[in-house]
């Protein structure tokens, strides 16, 4: 918790008001979500949580949560250090879930959007999107899917270099 807690504290220096994120301990889950109407939880460990979530299991079926995300030896920059986290949220959505009813909203075809990832968390909507983009440091699966793979990080300009990838030519126009 110290780690994602610094972690949250130096983005939020960077924030406006609106937009930043708080972070605190709970001691009974349960409890919280009863007393509480939840966005998003984070449990966040030096271990792994493959127990963790076995034990969350009921919790989150009465309650209607999901597991939305759960990375395993994530190396986080901001802190120099790899984590594992899970994300629990009110509904099953995924970034790949939303785009698709964007584009429908906004009548755009998939074609004409460029999607951006790094994780398994991003598989979906790599996978469903033609033009996607995978950051160097990205899992092996994500990179396997996605239609480019930067040489830089998202720490280091890689949005920027595959933005560019895209509007150079490379790949299909957005």
């Amino acid at each position: 918790m110290d780690y994602f807690n610094l972690k949250h504290s130096l983005l939020n220096e960077t924030y406006p008001d609106d937009c930043k994120s708080f972070c605190y301990l709970i001691n009974d889950l349960e409890t919280h979500i009863k007393e509480h109407d939840i966005t998003k939880i984070i449990i966040v460990s030096d271990h792994e949580l493959d127990s963790t979530i076995k034990e969350l299991h009921n919790i989150l079926k009465k309650y209607h949560l999901h597991i939305t995300e759960y990375n395993k030896n994530l190396f986080e920059h901001i802190l120099n250090k790899e984590i594992n986290y899970i994300e629990i949220g009110a509904t099953n959505d995924t970034k790949a879930s939303g785009l698709v009813e964007l584009t429908k909203l906004l009548g755009i075809p998939i074609e004409e959007v460029l999607v951006f990832g790094d994780g398994d968390n991003d598989l979906d909507m790599l996978s469903i999107f033609p033009n996607s983009v995978c950051m160097n440091n990205g899992s092996d699966k994500a990179k396997k899917i996605s239609k480019y793979i930067t040489k830089y990080d998202n720490n280091n300009s890689g949005v920027a270099e595959g933005i560019e990838y895209f509007i150079d030519g490379g790949g299909k126009k957005c």
